[in-house]
């Protein structure tokens, strides 16, 4: 008995030795495999960022990986427009996206805010997955302001600050920001996530800043970044950016104009913001009947329907960021000057500029095609009221409007010649 005994202690400590190697080797080999992804996140990212926040998104992540591709490292010390790349690790070595940082200097010539209706497709994820109702939800919703809005902004799986110079450097560098991205479902990350993504962005931003010869001091950004809504509401409850539409309804004869909106909160000193406005199904079916015959004789209403939702945006830019904004057509792009205003008709923007703070500012509206030839009767007095409010609330002065002509009607359509090969899907354009 004292023999079987005394064998089964034995068997006993040599399976907790056995174990315990065991589980010494693992955690030895996870502390390896660790150190190694946040060696790669330092030199993918060129040291603006902590490695070890960046293993944290989408639940924690223990192997991380950069590609060899130049652009998308950033060199150290920053040079310019950068961005770095990152992915999570599983399995058999299957990439997924993890994180992306993006540092943008201003001014600079390789980034501008586009707008424009062939670039800004607020719906193409809806259209994609073939929604019954593609204008129920936006892709992504507008961007938040971080507090006051003067520290920068964020979205569901995303936060960008800036840290403006405060010299600038001979009224060349006068800011730099950081933009700290969630590269996976911004639907699934958190709000410690979001957290996360901030520290991430304030630190690029400072080093950034730093290594640029920018002196900036960046606050903390708040804590409760709730997480932004991406569902259209009644336009005559609209609220926050979009308030100003809600108003322009009221006691007014609404007409084809959007019966939907999304909006962001307000801010005194964002940088830039927003409204979207769109046609629901429900509406489009009701005006079509009415249309100019031209639209019945070129085209359909279920592509229109499913494929090519009617909306409308406003975007604002002030400071630095009004000094690069481009509308880009189909085929040009044209870049829009603070302190002048006007039309470019193949982008179907229209942009008004005023000085607020003795900063720059550009206004811009883009509506999606061919809404615009359904509304423009329209077109002058909404955008007029979006700009008189954006103004008057941000205290702007010397504002500048498009002239009546910018907002004349198009000439109809007309029927091109026999064998033309036109077509009866919005594609027409």
């Amino acid at each position: 008995m004292d023999q079987r005994w005394n064998r089964l202690i034995v068997g006993v400590a040599l399976l907790g030795l056995a174990f315990g190697g065991w589980s010494l080797w693992t955690n030895l080999d996870e502390l390896r495999t660790r150190a190694r992804s946040q060696e790669e996140i330092a030199k993918a990212c060129g040291g603006l960022v902590d490695p070890e926040k960046v293993l944290r998104l989408h639940g924690g992540t223990l192997r991380a990986q950069a590609p060899d591709d130049a652009d998308d490292r950033i060199t150290a010390p920053v040079t310019g427009t950068e961005r770095c790349v990152v992915y999570r690790v599983t399995g058999k070595d299957k990439l997924f996206g993890l994180f992306q940082l993006s540092i943008r200097p201003k001014p600079n010539e390789r980034y501008a805010h586009l707008v424009g209706n062939s670039v800004t497709a607020p719906f193409e994820n809806e259209i994609r997955e073939g929604t019954d109702n593609p204008v129920r939800d936006a892709d992504i919703p507008m961007e938040h302001p971080l507090g006051d809005g003067r520290l920068g902004s964020y979205t569901q799986g995303r936060v960008t600050m800036k840290a403006v110079c405060d010299a600038p450097d001979n009224g060349k560098l006068t800011s730099v920001s950081a933009t700290a991205l969630a590269s996976y479902d911004p639907d699934t990350v958190t709000a410690e996530e979001r957290r996360t993504l901030a520290a991430l962005a304030r630190e690029a931003a400072q080093k950034a800043a730093a290594q640029l010869d920018c002196s900036a001091q960046l606050a903390r950004p708040p804590k409760n970044l709730k997480p932004p809504n991406r569902r259209l509401g009644a336009a005559t409850a609209a609220d926050g950016t979009c308030a100003w539409y809600a108003r322009f309804l009221h006691g007014a004869d609404r007409g084809r104009l959007p019966d939907r909106f999304l909006a962001a909160p307000t801010s005194a000193r964002a940088w830039t913001e927003s409204c979207l406005l769109a046609l629901s199904t429900d509406e489009l079916r009701r005006i079509w009947p009415e249309l100019n015959p031209w639209l019945h004789r070129d085209f359909e209403l279920e592509p229109f329907l499913r494929h090519l939702p009617w909306w409308m945006q406003t975007e604002s830019f002030f400071g630095d960021e009004a000094t690069a904004v481009t509308a880009e057509g189909v085929i040009d792009q044209t870049p829009l000057k603070p302190g002048t205003a006007g039309e470019v008709g193949g982008a179907n923007v229209w942009w008004a500029s005023s000085t607020c703070q003795d900063q720059p500012a550009l206004h811009t509206l883009t509506v999606a095609y061919p809404y615009d030839r359904t509304v423009r009767a329209r077109l002058s007095a909404v955008f007029r009221a979006y700009v008189v409010d954006v103004t008057a609330r941000r205290g702007c002065a010397d504002v500048k409007f498009p002239s009546a002509s910018a907002f004349k009607e198009a000439p109809e359509v007309k029927e091109p010649p026999r064998g033309s090969g036109r077509s009866r899907t919005p594609s027409a354009r």
